[in-house]
């Protein structure tokens, strides 16, 4: 994916509308070939997250059918309350994209360098991790980019964390 391809216009220019129903509505960040995007249901306006992964630019490249094949595992995944729910999976182009339930509040690298963690506190965020990453696993699902920007603390007090960007 190309910067202009992943770019959210400014100004009056109209929010690319991806798949005819969801509409990109700010870039939250981009890495090497993804891009994470809020958006919204262009029918509905229901808020959604928005991940366009274009395999083909990984290094190495991957192969779409088989990236494809994992978000859709992960739509399959039940709920679970560290695992941010997949809504729903497609393609568009040479890129799949992935709606994501949103979900609001600091980054896990944002909290954790916040100055006021405490041992405990640590100690629980590891092990909502701990168990929303064993949870996918016995689901079939590999979080292939596991970082701390994918980590939401959607409670800082007490800590609770979520997993999101399958």
């Amino acid at each position: 994916m190309t910067s202009e391809e992943s770019a959210v216009p400014a100004g009056d220019a109209p929010a690319p509308l991806l798949d005819q129903r969801f509409v990109l509505d700010a870039l939250v960040a981009s890495r090497a070939g993804s891009a994470e995007y809020r958006g919204h249901h262009a029918l509905l306006g229901s808020p959604v997250t928005v991940f366009v992964v274009a395999p083909a630019e990984w290094t190495p490249p991957a192969d779409v059918t088989g990236v494809r094949a994992a978000a859709e595992r992960a739509q399959q995944l039940r709920l679970h309350p560290h695992v941010a729910r997949v809504f729903e999976v497609g393609q568009e182009g040479g890129g799949i994209y992935i709606i994501e339930e949103p979900l609001e509040g600091p980054s896990l690298a944002a909290w954790a360098t916040s100055g006021t963690v405490s041992t405990a506190d640590a100690t629980r965020v590891a092990r909502h991790l701990v168990d929303g990453l064993r949870f996918a696993h016995h689901g079939g699902v590999l979080h292939g980019g596991l970082a701390a920007d994918l980590v939401t603390m959607v409670s800082v007090a007490p800590p609770f964390a979520m997993l999101r960007g399958f």
